[in-house]
């Protein structure tokens, strides 16, 4: 899933911004049981690959946390009464099978390539560190959750071959 800031705007202005949203996502993983595979946060919207626990779940956590994220991004701005900080509701495409789960996993994290704000995709992590790292040398491996301690710590490890 996906979502962008209203008419493309900056959502993310400093590297605080990005903590913030950090801190968010982690709140919305302990109040809902939704598996986080992989995500990223550009300047101006973010992707994540989810799995809920059972339906309903991932559109009642995600709009707690662009609720969230929104009123304190207005809080932290003075901007309340400002506008729609983001465009619309979330954007989800159901994911088919482990193959498209693979493809969808490598687009997420090779979108800070595609926008250009990198050489290579893994030097945006080096620039988030607390991006969780899912995909490395193209081999298939079996992927697990972000678990809340990798995203409080802001240290994510690599999150390959944990699974037998």
């Amino acid at each position: 899933m996906l979502n962008r800031g209203n008419a493309a705007q900056t959502v993310f202005h400093k590297v605080e911004d990005y903590q913030a949203f950090l801190r968010v996502l982690g709140e919305a993983l302990a109040r809902y049981p939704v598996e986080l595979f992989s995500f990223t946060r550009m300047p101006n919207h973010w992707h994540m690959v989810l799995r809920p626990s059972e339906d309903g779940l991932m559109g009642r956590m995600l709009r707690w946390v662009t609720a969230t994220h929104t009123q304190r991004y207005h809080a932290h701005y003075q901007t309340a009464g400002a506008g729609h900080l983001y465009q619309s509701r979330y954007k989800s495409f159901p994911i088919a099978d482990d193959d498209h789960f693979l493809i969808v996993c490598r687009y997420v994290e090779r979108n800070p390539l595609r926008a250009n704000l990198v050489e290579r995709a893994e030097d945006y992590r080096r620039a988030h560190p607390a991006l969780p790292r899912s995909l490395s040398d193209g081999r298939r491996r079996a992927l697990v959750p972000v678990t809340l301690q990798e995203l409080s710590d802001c240290r994510c490890r690599p999150l390959l071959d944990r699974v037998p």
